[in-house]
């Protein structure tokens, strides 16, 4: 006998993995794309605030304009659709705006850690092929040999990007793997991946307007996508923490305690940490990959 004619599953855990967590069916809304549903967002709570950063703060229409003049300069540099432009920046406020304003121009982010390897940065730009980098006028010069930047510092301030058309299968971010076992890979998204992701028939959570919400991961990482539209798409508040906190665990409890997170997505070795140190206030934690032991 082959091990292949072994047959490991009884005839009920065959039914619940091939059709009980079957979800290929499942409806959502299929002419949307990220942009759309930000700029209803937009819409509906103008005043609210979307981002917080140390003390700097950007409402929705904020990020809407701001996000807009970026967009505008992209527009004007020529992209194409679905053109794959470098994000090259700290988790900020400026990172969001980029994200936002390089899917309004019709194109798809790859960000970028300012703290990455110049070989990894370098293999980065030349295996996506991309032609322009996204950055701040301070970290130019690490990447303006192998590219062309622009500048968030050359914003036309009175600047409104033009209008392109945007498909829900049109490409939205593209994020490098780790490369652990060998060279990075980059994994390519569609607006509609990320739509089906947080609007379904099935989505199991209440995000909304009342909830604040932490990147604390780094926004190279595709569990940010998470952090970052479970936000922006509902309402909610978005806080980012600055990169030397969120690798601070004392630090980094005092800024969860401080803020009151309402859905505060961790990974399953700082949830059990916040929990013993406060108790976790908040009224849902999503969890990434590991579970939590919680009475332990």
């Amino acid at each position: 006998m082959n091990i292949s004619d072994l047959d490991i599953f009884s005839p009920d855990e065959r039914q619940h993995l091939l059709n009980n967590l079957d979800k290929t069916n499942i409806r959502y809304p299929l002419d949307e794309t990220i942009v759309s549903l930000f700029a209803k967002q937009v819409d509906k709570t103008p005043d609210s605030v979307a981002l917080k950063f140390g003390e700097k703060i950007l409402t929705y229409l904020e990020l809407d304009v701001e996000s807009g003049r970026v967009a505008a300069l992209l527009i004007q540099k020529g992209v194409k659709n679905e053109e794959v432009i470098g994000l090259f920046v700290d988790p900020s406020i400026e990172a969001i705006i980029g994200m936002l304003a390089i899917q309004k121009a019709g194109c798809a982010y790859l960000p970028m850690d300012i703290d990455y390897p110049p070989e990894r940065i370098r293999y980065t730009i030349q295996d996506s092929g991309i032609r322009i980098v996204l950055c701040s006028a301070q970290q130019s010069s690490t990447v303006n040999d192998q590219c062309e930047t622009l500048c968030f510092e050359d914003v036309d301030d009175e600047a409104e990007p033009s209008s392109v058309t945007i498909k829900p299968s049109d490409l939205c971010y593209v994020i490098y793997t780790s490369g652990s076992t060998g060279n990075p890979k980059g994994v390519m998204i569609e607006h509609r991946n990320v739509v089906r992701l947080f609007f379904n028939d099935a989505f199991q959570f209440d995000f909304g307007p009342r909830d604040v919400w932490m990147l604390f991961h780094s926004h190279c990482f595709d569990f940010s996508v998470w952090e970052i539209y479970g936000a922006l798409l509902f309402g909610a508040k978005l806080v980012i923490v600055p990169k030397l906190t969120a690798r601070d665990p004392i630090a980094f409890e005092h800024v969860d305690a401080k803020i009151n997170l309402s859905p505060p997505d961790a990974c399953g070795g700082l949830a059990y940490r916040l929990s013993i140190s406060f108790g976790f206030p908040s009224r849902m934690v999503p969890f990434s990959n590991a579970g939590v032991n919680f009475l332990r």
